[in-house]
This record gives structure tokens, sequence and C-alpha cells, in this order.
């Protein structure tokens, strides 16, 4: 059984350390491919492991200063 969980795109925002709007531009930026997500009745979520994948290859997301 896997120990992932299932975060909402403000709840990824913060896991991965960054603003929501960061990783809402990149997210559509990516064409909605990266990270990967997880849809459940058209609710959009992001898996732990897959945030964990994004920070270990050092995947870097730009905010505007």
């Amino acid at each position: 059984m896997s120990t992932d969980k299932l975060l909402t795109l403000p709840q990824a925002a913060e896991y991965l350390g960054i603003k929501d709007h960061v990783l809402h531009n990149a997210f559509y930026r990516s064409n909605k491919t990266e990270p990967d997500p997880t849809y459940i009745r058209r609710r959009l979520y992001f898996n732990t492991s897959e945030l964990d994948r994004i920070k270990n290859e050092g995947i870097a997301f730009r905010e505007k200063s």
C-alpha cells in the first residue's frame, strides 16, 4: 500500500516551498504535464511522490521579482 498523499494545488505549493501562483503558472506552461497531475471528479491533485521527484530533479520554478 502506498503512503503517498494527494495534495491540492495550494497544498502542493506549500509542500514545495513556493507560492501558489508559481506552481499554477508552471503547471499550465507545461501543458498540464509537470508535475504529473491526478484528477478526481475534475479536481486537480498532485501526488507527493511526484512532487518529491520534481524536488530531487531540481526543476526550478521561477517567481517574478
